[in-house]
């Protein structure tokens, strides 16, 4: 069976996220997530439609399904007891690396600049305007204007979106 331009493209997409993943991720949800997507865009081969859109719906999926696995693995734990096999913690479960993931994943789909989206998303994990001027070798009080913009920035998309 033949893939699609559509599918290719979509896994040009989800190679760019793992690249940029594997470089900046601090934890597996991410990559973990990444791969899931891979795996249902590979799953329909002949699927035509924006690229973009295909990853988007993917990313959803397997998003979906990895909180899915998070809380069984809770109610599992819970019910087994503290010296079962099930408690053992998988490395999915950490909840900050999830909302980071998300947060990330949200501020590449809406629609701002680069430099804005660079800058939030740099934003979310750790550090600060410090790390950022460092960073992108500005001044601090430059790149604090810069983050007070992108914020700015994206509550004003939310609020369109809305």
């Amino acid at each position: 069976m033949e893939m699609s331009k559509d599918v290719i493209a979509s896994l040009e997409l989800l190679n760019e996220m793992r690249k940029k993943e594997s470089m900046y991720g601090k934890g597996s949800y991410g990559m973990d997530r990444i791969e899931l997507a891979l795996d249902y865009v590979l799953n329909k081969p002949e699927k035509t439609g924006c690229p973009k859109q295909i990853v988007n719906n993917a990313m959803g999926s397997a998003g979906k399904q990895l909180r899915s696995r998070m809380k069984l693995h809770e109610t599992l734990s819970t019910k087994a007891g503290i010296n079962s096999i099930a408690c053992i913690e998988p490395e999915l479960t950490d909840e900050l690396e999830v909302r980071r993931f998300e947060l990330v994943d949200e501020i590449q789909k809406a629609s701002l600049n680069n430099l804005t989206k660079a800058i939030l998303s740099s934003l979310s994990s750790e550090g600060g305007a410090q790390r950022l001027s460092d960073e992108h070798q500005l001044p601090i009080k430059q790149m604090r204007t810069k983050i007070s913009r992108a914020r700015a920035e994206y509550k004003a998309c939310l609020k369109a979106a809305i």
